[in-house]
């Protein structure tokens, strides 16, 4: 199993993942990193535990927002004339990836 090494609110942490995962955790601490950088500019009173929380908070409530969106998308795409069910897949698989982001988010 990969450990890589991330950073994450400038703090180095050691985290291990599947194999092939690693461009993925990366990219995923990269954004986590941004955020929690651009809000401690935005609210420098924040502590870094304030910092976290609120980046989590942030995120997941994106996350909620997208889901949320995909809903109707989802029945649309069951009222038009899809055949072989392109649409629908393709809308099931993005709705299994937030709601995936989502559970990594929560562990």
């Amino acid at each position: 199993m990969p450990i890589l090494q991330i950073i994450i609110n400038s703090k180095p942490y050691q985290i291990a993942c599947d194999p092939g995962q690693e461009d993925k955790l990366t990219q995923a601490a990269d954004a986590v990193e941004r955020r929690v950088q651009t809000l401690k500019k935005a609210v420098p009173q924040a502590g870094n535990e304030l910092a976290l929380i609120m980046t989590m908070l942030i995120m997941q409530d994106t996350i909620t927002e997208t889901e949320e969106k995909l809903v109707p998308l989802a029945n649309i795409a069951e009222e038009v004339n899809d055949p072989n069910g392109t649409i629908k897949n393709a809308l099931a698989s993005i709705a299994n990836y937030v709601e995936k982001l989502a559970s990594d988010i929560e562990e």
